[in-house]
């Protein structure tokens, strides 16, 4: 199982996440979604960089990125568990939402925060997984295969697995979907912290080069730092370097601009030091999963995709941008392992990355 895509929250608003990250949104009131810092929301470690979750208040709901889809794979997140969880098929825990078949898990008793496992599609099948209240930080991963005519899914708990189950009817196989999570907290509004997501990983079936998809991980994000190189006439919007506008904390006022939109050109900056990226973490990992990198493009007349690298020579690249005049548009890249030689990402890693015109 390989590590397809991840996400840690930054300080960004929920208007950017729906309207320029790739992401969707019922609703983007403060009252009723927010990205917050709060130490009893944030799912942190010791030594960690601020960390963020993304508050979500009951019959809210968050949509992944399309392009992310998998027909079969892996969803893991951390969630707060909450005395209260919103007894509602549309705002589940976490859910692979197929064209044809969907998998879920969602509150099927809200008074003892009871939680089942649902397949729908060719009909409905529900599995008890079983009751989790008091606001503890619980490490959800469901495995599941929408790709087969019965789905099937595995739900792990902390590691642990708690339930295996195949549904009850058979269907017709995906061929599209997205993910989404819902807003399951006390419904009092944000007087006290709602069910947070902390962070997102998907895994593929692929294999995987550490560990298992369902051990609790973090995901944190890291900035680059310098300025490496560059093709083509890149204009940054604040300040004189790319790196400072190509971080972690995105907003649509910072930004670097390619004047001449040639094919080829690219802007690639770097997280330097002694220990490179790894300086940003707060702590040293006893192995890194890979690294997923988001970009974002506005414009019109070219595509773009973002790249990375350990050693600015061999990149792997991702999904195509195509920019929209009236919006940024959204691509991402994960690198598993190192691209020069597949080895582990390691404390003596370098990171590059780039964007480039298409």
């Amino acid at each position: 199982m390989a590590l397809y895509w991840s996400w840690a929250f930054g300080n960004e608003t929920t208007f950017d996440l729906k309207n320029n990250m790739g992401f969707s949104l019922n609703n983007t009131g403060n009252s009723y979604t927010r990205v917050t810092a709060n130490s009893n929301s944030v799912y942190s470690y010791p030594g960690s960089p601020t960390r963020y979750s993304l508050d979500l208040r009951r019959g809210n709901r968050l949509v992944f990125p399309t392009d992310i889809w998998l027909d079969a794979g892996w969803i893991a997140m951390p969630i707060r568990t909450f005395q209260g969880f919103d007894s509602d098929r549309n705002s589940p825990v976490m859910q692979a939402y197929g064209n044809n078949q969907q998998v879920y898990i969602f509150c099927s008793d809200e008074g003892t925060s009871q939680l089942s496992l649902s397949f729908q599609g060719g009909g409905t099948s529900d599995h008890v997984i079983g009751t989790y209240p008091d606001g503890d930080w619980r490490y959800f991963a469901m495995r599941y295969n929408t790709s087969i005519s019965q789905p099937t899914a595995e739900v792990w708990v902390d590691g642990i697995l708690v339930l295996s189950a195949t549904s009850s009817w058979s269907g017709t196989a995906n061929t599209s979907g997205y993910y989404r999570a819902g807003g399951f907290g006390d419904g009092l509004g944000f007087t006290i912290p709602n069910t947070p997501l902390a962070q997102i990983i998907i895994y593929d079936t692929g294999s995987l080069s550490s560990g298992y998809p369902y051990e609790p991980r973090f995901v944190t994000r890291v900035n680059p730092t310098a300025d490496e190189s560059g093709v083509g006439v890149f204009t940054p919007s604040v300040g004189s370097s790319d790196f400072a506008v190509l971080s972690s904390s995105f907003g649509t006022s910072s930004f670097t601009s390619n004047t001449g939109s040639n094919v080829g050109d690219r802007v690639v900056c770097k997280a330097s030091g002694t220990l490179g990226f790894y300086s940003q973490l707060g702590t040293t990992p006893t192995d890194i999963r890979g690294i997923t990198l988001h970009g974002w493009a506005s414009g019109s007349g070219q595509n773009g995709f973002v790249g990375i690298s350990n050693n600015n020579s061999t990149y792997d690249t991702g999904s195509h941008i195509t920019p929209d005049i009236n919006d940024s548009t959204y691509g991402y890249v994960t690198a598993a392992d190192q691209p020069s030689d597949a080895a582990a990402w390691n404390t003596g890693s370098l990171l590059y990355v780039k964007y480039e015109v298409s």
